[in-house]
């Protein structure tokens, strides 16, 4: 097999056809193999950086951790999702979710909850949410008499006007899942409060409260 880690994905799909490797899975195995030994090995170690530079900050002991259920849940699954990406943002957002789970006072349901829609929401949803708890925070509050609330986001993360639509999507996702209060707040005309207002639900302010620092 170390041999095979060494050819091309081309080279081994060449000698599995030509009889000179076995058919059965072995391009498969080896480029699984590869991705372990890199991919995989590299977001391990990204995620151990993480997760013990945040715990350092934390004034606990090892036997409290030890014995904490809502702490052993909350790790055990994020190690599971920082597994499944390469954003290392995402993976801050994880590390604060464990280090919240040792004062974590309701049941492991909630915890469950908050560590799923972790799971499953992209960094852009997480900034987007974070954002609406307070548009103000952070940014030089622009002067326009009239917009929407889009034109505040786009100036925190500009990056994001170039795929509006997408952003559309996202606020839709959150609104559905009662993080964001509903209406159509980003493209109407509104007054510069409105622009500013906050949007987040108690649900989406709760859950931005577990995954920050």
């Amino acid at each position: 097999m170390a041999e095979n880690k060494a050819m091309t994905v081309a080279e081994i799909v060449v000698k599995t056809v030509t009889g000179e490797i076995p058919f059965a899975g072995t391009l498969l195995s080896c480029i699984i193999d590869e991705v372990k030994s890199n991919s995989m090995q590299k977001r391990q170690e990204e995620w151990m950086e993480t997760i013990e530079e945040k715990l350092r900050q934390c004034a606990i002991d090892l036997e409290t951790i030890g014995t904490n259920e809502n702490f052993t849940t909350a790790i055990i699954k994020a190690t599971e999702i920082a597994a499944k990406t390469a954003e290392k943002e995402k993976k801050v957002y994880l590390a604060n979710a464990v280090a919240n789970a040792i004062d974590f006072s309701a049941d492991e349901s909630i915890l469950m909850i908050y560590m799923e829609l972790l799971e499953k929401y992209t960094v852009w949803h997480l900034q987007v949410l974070s954002h609406f708890v307070n548009p103000a925070r952070g940014i030089e509050r622009g002067d326009e008499y009239m917009g929407g609330a889009d034109s505040p986001l786009y100036r925190r993360y500009p990056h994001m006007r170039e795929r509006a639509d997408l952003v559309d999507k996202i606020v839709v996702d959150l609104q559905n899942e009662g993080m964001l209060s509903s209406g159509n707040y980003m493209h109407c005309t509104m007054t510069n409060s409105g622009m500013y207002a906050k949007r987040t639900t108690k649900l989406g302010d709760d859950f931005i409260q577990f995954i920050s620092s």
